[in-house]
């Protein structure tokens, strides 16, 4: 088994540290072959894949300087095979997803413009190869991911008529998809996203009752896949987001109770996801988020308090540890900790 695929599975199984080293084994591995022989095109791929796996796993840690030098080595390298042979579908399509990694990150470190650019870029790229053969599922599927990218992008934007619009479009393709194969659980995922983001977009027009209808469909997707392999974190995570998801519309709709129902249930999961493994950032700063959620929907001073504490006491415990982390600031901002 090479390194890359050892580093899928403990990414799959949530261990992101356990991932990273396996990831750069393989990268060490690559690097190497390169220099053998740099004229391997087959070399010079694999050496794209390991710098985008790398920029993948920072990303997911919050490292995301270091994710960007790593998209920009695995994007030099495709654009690069693309201009040898520019009718090679293969290397048009690992360009298309690192322009949309690109997207990803320029957004999250504050490059809107620039995240843009890159996330039409990897449209271009889809729409053509969707041209060439609009019967090749993984194509339609990568066209599926640009259209709900470009919907996110102009969400954040508050252009929610534009949002809605690339949504429906990646909502359409994902139904397509799932009707020609609904056992495919990746599709299923994608298909789960749609209906959330929609959901969003409803709920931000103060549709209420349409984005719980839409939060609905995506739960029922999530259900569906935990049920298929309750050892999946990738659909655990999902899971909690879909609850969480739901407990704050019920509040804004005014039925507190239900909301806190769902709430509790967000809370039993990621405290079995810290105690699990409670060296890992994402997992305790996901418990505040969960905590935070509650003081939120409880009516009663004496539950408020006890959330708050709770939070604010972890919080402190990650600042005292000198865990750097982008969402540790948010927090540090919502407690008053220098």
């Amino acid at each position: 088994m090479s390194w890359s695929k050892v580093g899928d599975i403990e990414k799959a199984r949530g261990n992101p540290s356990q991932a990273q080293e396996a990831y750069e084994k393989g990268l060490t591995i690559r690097l190497e072959l390169s220099k053998i022989d740099p004229t391997n095109t087959d070399w010079q791929r694999d050496l794209g894949v390991s710098w985008g796996k790398i920029g993948d796993i920072k990303a997911k840690r919050g490292n995301l300087d270091q994710a960007w030098d790593a998209y920009e080595k695995a994007l030099a390298i495709r654009l690069e095979l693309k201009e040898k042979d520019p009718a090679n579908t293969k290397w048009q399509r690992d360009l298309g997803v690192t322009w949309s990694k690109v997207g990803d990150n320029k957004e999250a470190r504050g490059n809107p413009s620039q995240a843009q650019e890159a996330y039409e870029k990897g449209l271009t790229i889809r729409l053509e190869l969707t041209k060439i053969d609009p019967t090749n599922t993984d194509w339609q599927r990568d066209l599926g991911v640009s259209w709900s990218e470009i919907g996110y992008f102009e969400a954040k934007r508050g252009n929610l008529d534009q949002a809605r619009d690339a949504y429906e479009k990646a909502l359409a393709i994902r139904l397509k998809l799932s009707k020609i194969d609904p056992t495919n659980t990746d599709w299923l995922r994608d298909l789960s996203v749609s209906w959330y983001r929609i959901g969003d977009i409803e709920a931000a027009q103060g549709n209420l009752s349409q984005a719980q209808d839409a939060y609905e469909k995506e739960l029922a997707i999530i259900l569906k896949l935990t049920e298929k392999d309750p050892t999946n974190t990738k659909w655990q995570r999902s899971y909690r987001i879909s609850l969480s998801r739901l407990g704050i519309l019920h509040e804004q709709r005014g039925d507190s109770i239900r909301a806190k129902e769902y709430l509790l249930k967000v809370l039993e999961l990621r405290l079995s996801l810290v105690n699990r493994a409670p060296q890992e950032i994402d997992f305790n700063i996901g418990l505040v988020y969960a905590l935070l959620d509650l003081y939120s929907v409880v009516e009663n001073e004496e539950e408020k308090r006890k959330y708050w504490g709770e939070a604010s006491g972890i919080t402190k415990s990650l600042v005292e540890a000198g865990v750097k982390h982008n969402e540790l600031e948010d927090l540090k901002e919502i407690f008053g900790i220098e």
